[in-house]
C-alpha cells in the first residue's frame, strides 16, 4: 500500500488554510455609474474619488492592485471610460500574461468597479472586431465601513 503525500500549499497548515489553489469567486455587485464632470478639473475630481474608492474595495476583497496601477493612462477624461486592448493592459501591467488581465477586469465588474460594454464591427476583409469599453461605476449599496476621499477612516 502506497501513502500519498498530502499536497504542498505555502503559508498554510490546518490551523491557517490561506491558500487553497482555488481562483476567488466574488457574488456580482450591482453598479451604479460615476458622476462625471463638465471640466477638467471636475472630472480629476471624479477620478480620485472613484480611486480612493477603488482602492478600498480592492484592499478589502484581496485582489491585485495592478489594474488601478495604470488605469488613469487610459482614461479618456471627456467621457469617463477606459479603452484599450488586453495585451496593452498586460504590458502596461508588468508583463503579466492577457488571461490574467482579462480575469482581473472580470474581478473588478463583479466587485462593481467597472461597467463593461462591448461592440462589435465588422472589418473590411471579412472580420469582427469586438471593442470593450470600461466605464467607471461603484458598486450598491455601497458599504458604510469605506471612507471618502477626505474623511478621516
Amino acid at each position: 500500500m502506497t501513502v500519498q503525500p498530502s499536497p504542498f500549499i505555502p503559508g498554510a497548515d490546518a490551523s491557517n488554510p490561506r491558500w487553497t489553489g482555488k481562483r476567488k469567486k466574488i457574488q456580482r455587485s450591482a453598479a451604479i455609474h460615476m458622476r462625471w464632470g463638465s471640466t477638467f478639473k471636475e472630472c480629476e475630481e471624479a477620478f480620485a474619488d472613484w480611486h480612493h474608492c477603488a482602492l478600498q474595495i480592492v484592499h478589502a476583497e484581496n485582489i491585485s492592485f495592478r489594474l488601478l496601477a495604470f488605469v488613469r493612462q487610459h482614461l479618456n477624461m471627456k467621457a469617463g471610460t477606459i479603452s484599450g486592448t488586453n495585451f496593452e493592459f498586460a504590458k502596461m501591467g508588468g508583463g503579466c500574461s492577457i488571461k490574467t488581465i482579462s480575469r482581473e477586469i472580470g474581478l473588478y465588474e463583479r466587485l462593481g468597479l467597472f461597467i463593461v460594454s462591448r461592440c462589435r464591427h465588422k472589418i473590411p476583409g471579412g472580420g469582427i472586431n469586438e471593442v470593450r469599453t470600461l466605464r467607471l461605476a461603484l458598486p450598491t449599496p455601497f458599504n458604510p465601513k469605506f471612507t471618502a476621499r477626505g474623511e478621516e477612516p
